[in-house]
């Protein structure tokens, strides 16, 4: 595993030394919060500490975003399905009947060749829907595969939808195998004591969530803007060790806020499974314009306008979703659109999902930038998801996070230029999210108390314990006279600006005291280390927290000998009881055997006859460390991929 980072690490040791390669005399500085030695868990005199951040994106950034692709290859253009990539007929149904077979075959890629799809509506809500894991959507390249959308009317309609078949947001899901927390959870958190563990074990999926009572509306100054049916606090987790003598479940990722007894602590399972290994690449979209009027804030209000009409439509939606990958997207300006409009509202959406990755996307000019949710490029609404390398130009809220439901996401080494309004914290207290190494380019950084703002449940407190690091700007946006403008409740951090628009706006009142915690304006340039998500990352994955593979065979994409087996080889000695296989794709009902050898630390996974030599086949394996119960080192989980042959 550790091979696996070394060009990352590599990076990130780069990236954080580069800055002084110029002027040597320049003294370099690390924040208070951030020494040398920092671990998970420092705190400084005051009581104040940084949240490790390093779990954001796609398998917690244990593993890079897949290059190759997944399983069979479904080109839309054979005359099976018979798209058209000259953009001369409508290829909607074309294309979603690669998607249909892909699905049916237990998963696949779909491949768009080179040119210019013509796409519209199947009915109200979808162009494109994906309901099943082991998905891959690609193209050729952001400036060779086209998506056109042809249809005006897109109201509330995504073009591409990831979304299990059933599934409405968290709030919503029936609650199996309640236990209640017997003990108020901090921050900082992985351990989590219930008042039974009988239904759970290692490898499961659970919530970890609280209500929205009137106690914990009272506690965070929003008795007369929130109501008890917001959405609260949840957290989507996966268990790796169970402890049947003190009843606790240790979890992958830390909690990232307090969760109270008071509020109905609990932890339960969801009877709605997640997408899994779900990605789309290297494409570009653009949308016919709405000619029609009516394109004012609220306008989207009012049937027969455009901004009606047009009332959050989508590129891409993600939605209950884990280990899922958007890279080289871009978008642009259809030949047929008299203005120079690209999309109609929205670009991304991440929305109730997890481990996410999106990289190295452009996402620009939408036509409706009025209330209601529209014209914001990339939205933020999930959980410990990466948005890296990307770039955001002339949306409402270039970028946004929102919802109690959102945390632990990380925003880095992106740019944002002419926003209508600020890359923002939006609504009801968005948390412990990272936003690293920021350019603006007429943009603000936003995290305030938005007060009454919004509709039955106000805006309100919009953030806490958000962190900007490093920020650049290059301008100021238009009327604003500050880069980063921060009134968190409890606290929050700004820790280095730079660039020629570098100043900090930080207050407090609204139930947001003590003022936030601001350091190193306009000495961001020798800020240590210049992102603070590459460095946790460096840390997380050198400390060995886990118990890591040191070798694997097959390879992605190599072949299996005759003999029908793969090996997991661990950096340490693993406890023989405790690994078994959880069969992704393999042939069904079969018998699959794992053995361990002590010596070569080694487990061996056999597989039985039948499997079909050119079908791609994947095997997740779980596994203990024996020095788990005193090292506290988590369950290893792991998945390969491979094909099947006859010969080596």
């Amino acid at each position: 595993m550790k091979k696996l980072f070394a060009l990352v690490i590599a990076f990130a040791f780069i990236f954080n030394t580069l800055v002084f390669a110029e002027d040597t005399t320049v003294e370099a500085w690390r924040s208070v919060l951030y020494p040398e030695d920092w671990a998970p868990g420092f705190t400084t005199g005051d009581g104040l500490f940084l949240q490790d951040y390093s779990y954001a994106g796609y398998h917690m950034g244990e593993e890079p975003v897949p290059t190759g692709d997944i399983g069979e290859i479904f080109n839309v253009t054979d005359p099976l399905y018979g798209a058209d990539n000259t953009g001369a007929v409508d290829s909607t149904l074309a294309i979603q009947s690669a998607i249909d077979a892909a699905q049916l075959a237990g998963g696949g890629t779909i491949y768009l060749p080179e040119g210019t799809y013509k796409v519209s509506p199947i009915e109200t809500g979808r162009v494109f829907t994906i309901t099943h894991s082991n998905i891959l959507i690609k193209g050729d390249g952001a400036d060779k595969t086209k998506i056109y959308n042809t249809e005006p009317y897109m109201r509330m309609t995504t073009i591409f939808n990831f979304c299990p078949t059933g599934f409405v947001d968290w709030a919503s899901l029936d609650e199996f195998n309640v236990a209640k927390v017997t003990k108020d959870l901090g921050e900082l958190d992985k351990v989590i004591p219930v008042e039974s563990v009988a239904e759970y074990k290692a490898g499961d999926w659970i919530f970890i969530k609280m209500d929205a009572t009137k106690d914990f509306i009272a506690e965070h100054g929003q008795t007369n803007l929130w109501k008890t049916d917001i959405q609260p606090i949840q957290y989507y987790r996966q268990v790796i060790q169970v402890d049947e003598v003190n009843k606790t479940l240790t979890i992958d990722i830390p909690v990232r806020y307090t969760l109270k007894m008071r509020d109905n602590a609990r932890v339960f399972r969801s009877n709605v499974a997640h997408l899994e290994e779900v990605g789309i690449k290297d494409m570009s979209f653009g949308m016919l314009e709405n000619t029609k009027a009516g394109l004012a804030e609220e306008d989207y209000t009012t049937e027969g306008t455009a901004a009606y009409e047009s009332h959050l439509s989508r590129l891409i939606g993600i939605t209950h979703t884990v280990n899922g990958w958007i890279t080289n997207i871009g978008t642009f300006k259809p030949a047929e659109n008299t203005k120079d409009i690209h999309i109609i509202s929205d670009g991304i959406d991440l929305r109730f999902c997890r481990s996410v990755t999106v990289d190295d996307c452009n996402i620009q000019k939408p036509l409706y930038e009025g209330g209601g949710g529209n014209g914001y490029l990339f939205n933020l609404k999930g959980q410990e998801c990466l948005i890296i390398n990307c770039y955001a130009y002339h949306g409402r809220h270039n970028y946004s996070f929102g919802g109690m439901y959102c945390s632990g996401n990380v925003l880095t080494a992106s740019t944002s230029a002419t926003a209508k309004k600020e890359t923002d914290h939006h609504l009801h207290l968005a948390h412990a999210n990272l936003i690293d190494s920021m350019i603006m380019k007429g943009d603000q950084l936003e995290a305030i108390n938005r007060n009454s703002y919004g509709s039955t449940n106000r805006h309100g407190q919009t953030s806490t314990q958000v962190v900007f690091w490093n920020s650049k700007g290059d301008s100021y946006q238009s009327g604003e006279s500050s880069l980063v403008e921060t009134q968190q409740y409890g606290m929050g951090y700004v820790v280095g600006t730079k660039g020629a628009a570098y100043k900090v706006s930080a207050y407090e009142g609204d139930s947001t005291s003590p003022m936030d915690f601001v350091e190193g304006v306009g000495t961001g340039d020798t800020l240590v280390p210049q992102s603070l998500y590459l460095d946790q990352l460096e840390r997380r994955i050198a400390s060995g927290d886990k118990p890591n593979v040191i070798a694997k065979y097959p390879a992605q994409g190599k072949r299996l000998y005759e003999g029908s087996y793969v090996y997991f080889e661990f950096d340490r000695d693993m406890n023989a009881a405790t690994i078994n296989e959880q069969s992704l794709d393999i042939v069904p009902s079969a018998k699959i055997d794992v053995e361990y050898d002590a010596e070569t630390k080694r487990a061996y996974v056999s597989f039985p006859d039948g499997m079909e030599a050119e079908r791609e086949y994947a095997i997740t394996l779980n596994a203990e460390s024996i020095l788990s119960q005193d090292d506290n080192s988590p369950m290893y989980n792991s998945t390969i991929r491979f094909t099947a042959s006859d010969k080596a």
